[in-house]
């Protein structure tokens, strides 16, 4: 700039270079009404910044999760978006960095969870803005990967709760079953199983409750590997008939059988009256 008159001035960017924040930082200067030759300002550098953002990946107790992976998406014109990154892993501590952000409006999408837990569907939508003094780091919280849980319900034929019926959780791929706990019903008939990875499972009942028979029914359910939010599958009811009692000596449990031995008797009877006479 030349020609400048004596006097204070502050330049002010009004625009950026294409991928930049504006700097809203003013830079001041003065122009001394005195000098012994043509003053030179050397006004030093003035930095145009680009958007940070991090993210730290946890499980559901809060500790972190290394090997999650995200995809970057430019949401700024609307619709799904553009892909600009892929492939954005978090570290052994769990956390994701993003660097050197344009202007604009985003949003992070997981694309695999690590091992053992379920992709969270939930897209985390951020924005840089157009402006800042300083360069911007924004902080986007925690995005927790989840695990499964099931519930299944022990009753008699009455719908009354069964409590000490044994069962196996067996996790099934393909051909291969591998046994993954062993649960007993409580006193509210209630059996519960945690942290589940994304499969399909089958419940086994090995051991009813006393005086009932034990089902050979199972029961499969499948733990999605993708969810918006920790799921938890109630299973509903599983049943247990009872055993069959023995009649008690002197007993009987059918009246046909009485009617019968009430007939035979008087016939005896009658047969035995008729050779004394």
């Amino acid at each position: 700039m030349a020609n400048l008159a004596p006097g204070n001035y502050e330049l002010r960017e009004v625009s950026a270079p294409v991928g930049y924040i504006v700097n809203t930082n003013p830079v001041p200067f003065t122009i001394e009404k005195e000098s012994a030759k043509e003053p030179h300002l050397n006004l030093g550098e003035f930095a145009n910044y680009q958007g940070q953002v991090t993210l730290q990946k946890t499980n559901q107790q809060g500790h972190g999760l290394a090997g999650a992976v995200f995809q970057l998406w430019d949401v700024s014109a609307g619709g799904n978006g553009q892909l600009l990154r892929g492939a954005i892993t978090s570290g052994e501590d769990g956390q994701v960095v993003v660097k050197d952000l344009a202007p604009g409006r985003y949003e992070l999408r997981e694309t695999s969870a690590p091992t053992g837990y379920i992709r969270n569907t939930a897209a985390i939508p951020f924005e840089i803005e157009a402006e800042s003094k300083t360069a911007p780091t924004h902080d986007l919280g925690t995005f927790v990967n989840f695990k499964g849980q099931a519930t299944l319900t022990k009753t008699n034929e009455k719908g009354q709760p069964l409590s000490g019926a044994t069962f196996e959780l067996w996790q099934v791929s393909g051909r291969e079953a591998t046994r993954i706990a062993e649960v007993v019903s409580d006193r509210n008939g209630h059996l519960q199983v945690a942290n589940l990875a994304p499969g399909t499972y089958e419940w086994r009942e090995t051991k009813a409750p006393t005086g009932y028979v034990r089902s050979s029914q199972v029961v499969r359910f499948t733990i999605d590997e993708a969810a918006a939010k920790a799921p938890t599958l109630d299973l509903g009811k599983f049943e247990n008939q009872p055993t069959t009692p023995y009649p008690h000596t002197g007993e009987s449990n059918n009246p046909l059988w009485i009617m019968l031995g009430l007939t035979i008797i008087g016939g005896a009877l009658l047969l035995l009256r008729k050779r004394r006479v």
